[in-house]
């Protein structure tokens, strides 16, 4: 869960309540995909509850578990290519899709809500990325690499419990759904 307390920690009480009120809670059965790879993608979403594969190739090797508090489908988001792998539910699992056109409008329309967003994404997407590097074992000692990379950024510190809140609000939400 802590990829969105990055996304968390840096927008508003306001982004948040956007959010959960544009975006729509959906069920995934078990073997849904929420992202095919490849194919046009017009959400990104947030995994609310239950697991999903990070899937690629024709063969669909898993690369990557995602649980609760992962966002997904940011990138297709940023560079407007379809994805690169696939998302499926491992089991039933919940999510909260933002359609892309409802966020792409939000972002065009605020400024401020956009600084945040991209700063936001740009964060965790940078973390993703010392994981990967951290993973594959480039730059460095592998052990400290990978000893870091469960470490959270020093800046983020005081607002952690902030998004944490946040967190908790959209789950209530959710579940009044």
């Amino acid at each position: 869960m802590r990829r969105v307390l990055y996304i968390l920690s840096m927008l508003s009480d306001e982004d948040v309540d956007w959010m959960v009120s544009a975006g729509e809670k959906q069920e995934i059965a078990a073997n849904e995909a929420i992202i095919s790879e490849g194919e046009s993608l017009n959400a990104i979403f947030v995994v609310i509850g239950g697991s999903f594969a990070v899937r690629v190739g024709e063969e669909q090797r898993a690369v990557e578990t995602l649980g609760s508090g992962e966002m997904v489908g940011e990138i297709s988001l940023l560079d407007s290519r379809p994805p690169t792998a696939s998302v499926v539910a491992t089991e039933p699992g919940t999510v909260l899709r933002i359609a892309r056109s409802a966020l792409n409008a939000k972002l065009a329309i605020d400024p401020s809500f956009a600084a945040r967003f991209y700063k936001a994404l740009a964060t965790f997407l940078a973390q993703r990325l010392r994981n990967s590097v951290a993973t594959l074992g480039y730059g460095g000692d592998l052990d400290e690499e990978l000893a870091a990379r469960d470490e959270i950024d020093p800046e983020l510190l005081d607002s952690i419990s902030i998004a944490g809140a946040r967190y908790n609000v959209i789950l209530d939400r959710l579940r009044n759904r």
